[in-house]
């Protein structure tokens, strides 16, 4: 009887250990893509403000700054 628990118990263990490893890849998987999620989006913004910095308006504006200078 008791043999039969414990082989149980390891079974049970078992299921409950790739219930966790499951559980724990899908969440870091998550945590992992909006992490990058958020990183792309502030990685774009980055590109956009630079765009932005280094447009021909812009470096028009300091040629002439710095010409009147």
């Amino acid at each position: 009887m008791v043999m039969m628990m414990d082989h149980m118990m390891a079974r049970w263990r078992t299921i409950w250990m790739k219930m966790g490893v499951m559980l724990m890849t899908v969440t870091m998987t998550m945590t992992m893509m909006i992490r990058l999620r958020f990183s792309l989006l502030s990685f774009l913004k980055v590109i956009v403000l630079l765009i932005h910095r280094i447009s021909p308006f812009r470096l028009e504006i300091i040629h002439i700054m710095y010409t009147n200078d």
